[in-house]
């Protein structure tokens, strides 16, 4: 066998041999190729029915303008640290007394809100964070409690002079919408990695123009902000529901069977009070209906958050961030449509709707771009990331505007094709906003900048400025320049 078996590999190798010299030799430099596959996904937020425990990708449905999305992973937010949370504070939108009962329940519950992952405090009119994100529950709770006693001397001082302890809250249309703005265009501005939602301190006792909320709310939803408008008010336990006497307690009433038969009967406790719940609570129920929080309604809705006007409604609203489910679905087409998109979700096989926001964006919305115009007209000072030059030309007529050349990174193509939007707004003779745009699908920004001339379109009544605003709608990257008109032009 073993003679037989050395010459069976004889003939191997030497068949291999033959094979390989007949082989023709591989060329020098064989020819190469390469692609670049983009994969493109977009992150949302759902909110399923409290007895769906499970949630995985072929459970879903998601709907984006009617049209039927991919959904492609699914991701339980049970676990520690995956939200990002924001505590928004404005003078202009909450009195002091909404600010010291909101800050107050907020800070008892510091280590609840950092369970759930980083917090970070806003103030308006600041632009650094008062506390940068933190999961440190202890410096939490004294910043937001430090905050809470300054908004409860300001309401007792206010208490003191007769104004009224609420009387701080914006209640011009035009102060209101300068707020709302404000915080569109700040959150719109914050990018966190995750899940988020901010705690919006407001008032509700005076009526609310509807436009203001509803443009703000549709911003905040587009960048997956759930909203909680906090509008907390001294919290009174309805009447308490103590159960009827029961048959026993009748019948002792009605004869002494003990004095009769000698029978010892046990006593009887009379029933408990039921353990409050957030519907227990006077007032809770009536937040659905009140309408002079119609705009805080607005917000939350269309984010998928809840108005919180009772401290017992926290502990469930908290309770169930952390019982909703990150989903990814496909973005067919790159996301440069710059507008906001009806978003919709429900159970594939019940069809039962699924709680999310209403709105999800594609780059930054026209609604983004305006509110920046109206800051910029208001006064406000703006930091963009890009640096846009903007003059006129033709004594006023047109305006010229130009941006850096575009920087890249390594790998990518200096002379990229973008989609470039232009806005610019002025105020009229009656103090309106008159806004104006135009969308260039495929400009160049290479090694050259960008430059581009267009009629400014302004009435005859000439105004004194004219705010402008370029989105780079592939990179959502965006430049802000304000003009005032030549004199001899107006």
């Amino acid at each position: 066998m073993l003679p037989r078996a050395r010459a069976l590999l004889a003939w191997a190798v030497g068949g291999l041999a033959a094979l390989g010299a007949a082989a023709p030799s591989p060329p020098a430099h064989p020819p190469t190729f390469s692609a670049r596959l983009v994969v493109r996904e977009t992150e949302i937020v759902v909110d399923p029915p409290a007895d769906q425990k499970r949630l995985r990708a072929r459970d879903l449905r998601v709907f984006v303008d009617g049209r039927p999305r991919n959904v492609v992973r699914v991701e339980s937010l049970k676990r520690d640290g995956a939200w990002n949370l924001v505590v928004y504070v404005d003078p202009e939108l909450a009195g002091p007394a909404t600010r010291f009962s909101s800050l107050l329940a907020l800070a008892d519950r510091a280590p609840d809100l950092v369970e759930l992952g980083a917090v970070e405090i806003l103030a308006a009119e600041s632009g650094r964070p008062v506390l940068a994100a933190t999961r440190d529950a202890r410096a939490l709770r004294a910043v937001l409690g430090e905050l809470a006693g300054g908004a409860r001397l300001e309401r007792d001082r206010l208490e003191a002079s007769g104004a009224g302890a609420r009387a701080a809250a914006a209640t011009e249309p035009a102060v209101l919408e300068r707020s709302l703005d404000r915080l569109a265009v700040r959150l719109a501005g914050l990018r966190p990695r995750g899940p988020h939602a901010v705690f919006l301190l407001a008032d509700g006792d005076e009526p609310r123009l509807p436009e203001p909320f509803e443009r703000a709310a549709s911003v905040l939803a587009g960048y997956g902000w759930v909203t909680f408008p906090l509008a907390l008010r001294k919290e009174e336990l309805r009447e308490e529901m103590v159960a009827g006497p029961s048959e026993l307690e009748v019948f002792r009433g009605t004869t002494d069977v003990s004095a009769k038969n000698g029978v010892s009967v046990p006593p009887v406790l009379r029933g408990r009070s039921p353990r409050p719940t957030p519907l227990s609570v006077s007032g809770v129920l009536e937040l659905s209906f009140d309408p002079a929080l119609a705009g805080a309604r607005t917000l939350a809705q269309q984010t998928d958050g809840g108005l919180i006007g009772r401290e017992v409604q926290l502990d469930p609203v908290l309770d169930r961030l952390g019982r909703r489910f990150r989903v990814w679905i496909d973005e067919p087409e790159a996301p440069v449509a710059g507008k906001l998109r009806r978003l919709e979700a429900s159970l594939a096989k019940q069809g039962i709707p699924v709680r999310t926001a209403a709105w999800l964006r594609s780059s930054t919305p026209a609604e983004v771009a305006a509110a920046r115009l109206r800051r910029l007209l208001a006064g406000a000072e703006l930091a963009p990331p890009l640096r846009l030059a903007a003059s006129w030309t033709a004594a006023g007529r047109e305006l010229r505007l130009a941006l850096p050349p575009a920087g890249t990174a390594p790998g990518e193509d200096a002379e990229e094709i973008r989609p470039l939007r232009v806005s610019w707004a002025w105020a009229g003779a009656d103090g309106k906003i008159e806004e104006r745009s135009a969308t260039f699908p495929a400009e160049r920004l290479g090694d050259g900048g960008w430059v581009r001339t267009l009629p400014a379109e302004l009435p005859a009544a000439r105004p004194g400025l004219v705010a402008v605003v370029v989105d780079d709608l592939a990179s959502e990257s965006w430049g802000a320049a304000l003009l005032a008109l030549p004199a001899a032009s107006r």
